[in-house]
């Protein structure tokens, strides 16, 4: 809903933030307008995937849980692909709360750890992973 961009772009960084069009994204686009000044920090893309390595951090705080298994593996490497050799990947994920209580979560934790060998990301912190310097831009 906007609150990570929100605070990344009142804190002088240009964001993309990404979504799928529906009330989600109408409510964070009627966020960014109130933000008095920085909405010149945030641009919106919806709907393409974005398919160059031109970011320094990719954020997805909340977000991998959700992904359907049948995407999950394309989505991370899209992930990884749109990172700079040397740039940041933040993800809070909520694997272990798949099921019942949470039915819109699937456990893909060790779908993540493959994943993070698969790119050759080093962990830099609890939720960050740093791309490789020499990786394929």
């Amino acid at each position: 809903i906007g609150t990570t961009t929100e605070y990344l772009a009142t804190r002088g960084n240009f964001v993309t933030y990404y979504d799928l069009p529906g009330v989600l994204l109408d409510f964070a686009k009627w966020r960014f307008q109130r933000l008095n000044g920085y909405q010149q920090n945030i641009y919106i893309y919806t709907n393409t995937l974005i398919t160059s390595s031109m970011y320094d951090r990719v954020v997805a705080i909340d977000v991998l849980e959700h992904i359907h298994p049948d995407e999950f593996d394309n989505t991370c490497d899209w992930l990884a692909g749109m990172l700079k050799p040397g740039g940041i990947l933040f993800a809070h994920n909520y694997f272990l709360a798949a099921g019942e209580k949470f039915p819109s979560h699937f456990p893909h934790q060790d779908r993540w750890a493959k994943f993070i060998e698969r790119h050759g990301f080093t962990e830099r912190g609890e939720y960050e992973w740093v791309k490789p310097e020499g990786a394929a831009a």
